[in-house]
């Protein structure tokens, strides 16, 4: 999990897209 995220901060550096992975972080638990 922590390597994809590593990726999607790479691709998409924002606020916005940190916020919504988060998100998706907190309901996959």
């Amino acid at each position: 999990m922590k390597i994809l995220i590593v990726c999607l901060g790479n691709i998409c550096r924002s606020p916005l897209a940190e916020g919504i992975l988060r998100d998706k972080i907190e309901k996959a638990k």
